[in-house]
């Protein structure tokens, strides 16, 4: 049964397109084939994020489709589903939203109920309603979707951790924390029963989990969430060494935010020194990472200290980005308020006015 499933959902697009030339046989050559081609040419741009440029082509596809076979027929369901995208991608869920009701209507007359284009509609759905903050619309849509795929065992069903983890943050974004973190625990669950608890898989999603956390100010949340992350890739290897300084970063970013500067002082220079041996020590993350160790001395008062890190980090983003990247400017501001702090207003002055003219430029 598996197998079938699998066949029906690579097939799908073919199946539709030779659905619509059984049922109407009648239609018109000239609209059809206009519509294959300008469907793939709005495929073919918008794979390679032209999405401009591809609009124009789904919208003609569309409008050749309805020509050709009526308003409700399964052969514009992918030029629905493309148009949408667009959309989706151009920042404007309001309006891929009935492409998409009139897509998953589509698949809902003519397909069955456990069949998995179906639930592909099903999901396309519950993720433009979440783009639109309607998480307790797009709920349903996606527990629907994941019962089918769960039954024929489609590969869709590989992704489900990340869509449960989208949904989540759409709760979390409207201060529904109970809704996100139930959402939260489902994503997690399905990843450990595939993978186990500490693969690095749950890793990332824990990442991501800690990060929704840390944005809507639940601290006491992230912390137990990026402690475990950090965990998973400490012992995950050398090919991980990126998300484990990933990891690293997210605690110093919650101790900072918790003011508890020595211990974010802590975290930036372990990730600075691992930054180094991973990229290079002239790498800009490392420059970055300099930087934020001045900044967490400069927070505790340590002016001393900080201003030789604060030198050092300096140097470091002119010789990674150059002398007017914006990046630099970011130190130099900072490295004026801790002069200004340290009682030295002259020497704060003088790079607060090298870090405007650099800005100047920017535009």
């Amino acid at each position: 049964v598996a197998g079938d499933a699998l066949t029906a959902v690579s097939a799908w697009p073919v199946r539709v397109a030779l659905i619509g030339l059984l049922l109407l046989p009648a239609a018109c050559d000239n609209d059809e084939e206009a519509m294959v081609e300008a469907q793939t040419r709005a495929a073919e741009l918008f794979q390679d994020g032209r999405h401009e440029e591809a609009k124009p082509f789904a919208e003609e596809a569309l409008t050749r489709g309805e020509a050709a076979f009526g308003t409700d027929h399964p052969a514009l369901v992918a030029s629905l589903d493309t148009l949408a995208d667009i959309h989706l991608r151009m920042a404007k869920p309001e309006v891929a939203e009935p492409l998409r009701r009139r897509a998953l209507a589509i698949r809902e007359v003519n397909l069955g109920p456990d069949d998995p284009e179906l639930a592909r509609g099903l999901h396309n759905m519950a993720e433009v309603q979440s783009s639109l903050r309607r998480c307790a619309e797009a709920e349903p849509l996606l527990l629907r979707a994941v019962a089918i795929w769960e039954t024929v065992r489609a590969p869709d069903l590989e992704n489900l951790d990340w869509e449960f983890y989208q949904l989540a943050e759409c709760y979390m974004g409207r201060n529904d924390h109970d809704g996100g973190e139930r959402l939260f625990l489902l994503a997690l669950a399905n990843l450990e029963q595939r993978f186990g608890a500490e693969h690095p898989k749950v890793g990332a999603l824990l990442q991501k989990v800690g990060w929704a956390y840390y944005s809507e100010l639940l601290y006491d949340k992230a912390e137990p969430v990026h402690r475990r992350s950090l965990a998973i890739f400490e012992k995950a290897g050398e090919t991980h060494k990126p998300d484990l300084i990933a990891s690293l970063g997210h605690l110093a970013m919650l101790r900072e935010a918790q003011k508890r500067h020595a211990e974010a002082e802590a975290f930036f220079a372990r990730r600075a020194e691992l930054s180094a041996a991973v990229y290079g020590p002239e790498d800009y993350r490392v420059a970055s990472d300099i930087l934020n160790i001045a900044r967490m001395r400069h927070y505790q008062g340590r002016h001393a200290e900080a201003e030789p890190i604060f030198q050092l980090a300096l140097e470091g983003m002119v010789r990674a980005s150059g002398p007017e990247d914006p990046n630099v400017a970011y130190c130099l501001v900072h490295y004026a308020a801790m002069l200004e702090d340290a009682g030295r207003g002259e020497e704060a002055a003088e790079l607060q006015a090298r870090a405007k003219a650099i800005r100047a430029k920017q535009g």
